[in-house]
């Protein structure tokens, strides 16, 4: 040791710097049990790839929010992706799903995954929130046809939330019109007109079958 040298300080530094390598051992020991043990997110490399997955996935517009914690050697991901928004909910669910599946089978550690459909980009503002859900809306709308002919014949009201404002489509059988192109247009135009003067509507659409 430092001693036989006749250099008694060298055993001090040798401990101190042995306690040192111990410590710093330790540390990374805990710092890597402690990042197992909390929620983290992923690399921004792995963000990527979870991104470029999604995206190529049939009738994924675009996405946003997307979220990863890791939680031991699993990853959960929360997502919000685009679609058009006319599909039908159920087309939506079957869209959520293959994103989600996609995801765990391409991406070893994704765990599970949470996938949001939005019509629109609300990651800033939401700006149909302030408009009303579908009971109150049909009855306002209902109100507005009284009078008019054939709306008790309406088969469906389909309401669409987008930029604030609503687009409402109506589907009516093809025999109220009676065969008549004419007639149906003056149909469709009465239920068109008379929905004007409600702000929270953009446009009201239609269709026969």
């Amino acid at each position: 040791g430092g001693a036989l040298a006749g250099l008694d300080y060298l055993d001090a530094v040798a401990a101190v710097l042995v306690g040192l390598m111990i410590a710093k051992a330790g540390w990374d020991l805990a710092a890597h049990s402690v990042s197992e043990l909390v929620d983290t997110a992923l690399e921004p490399e792995r963000l990527q790839v979870i991104r470029d997955t999604i995206l190529e996935i049939e009738g994924v517009g675009a996405l946003h929010m997307l979220r990863t914690r890791r939680m031991g050697a699993d990853a959960l991901v929360d997502v919000h992706i685009l679609v058009d928004p006319t599909i039908s909910v159920s087309e939506g669910h079957q869209l959520s799903e293959k994103v989600r599946w996609h995801l765990i089978d391409n991406i070893d550690e994704v765990a599970d995954v949470t996938v949001h459909i939005d019509p629109e980009d609300d990651e800033e503002v939401a700006p149909s929130m302030h408009l009303p859900l579908r009971e109150k809306m049909v009855a306002l709308l209902r109100e507005r046809w009284t009078g008019i002919d054939h709306v008790d014949a309406i088969d469906k009201i389909t309401l669409h939330y987008l930029d604030g404002r609503l687009e409402v489509e109506l589907l009516l059988p093809l025999d109220v019109a009676g065969g008549s192109v004419a007639e149906a247009r003056a149909i469709g135009s009465a239920f068109v007109k008379a929905a004007e003067g409600l702000e929270e509507v953009r446009c009201v659409r239609v269709h026969y079958h």
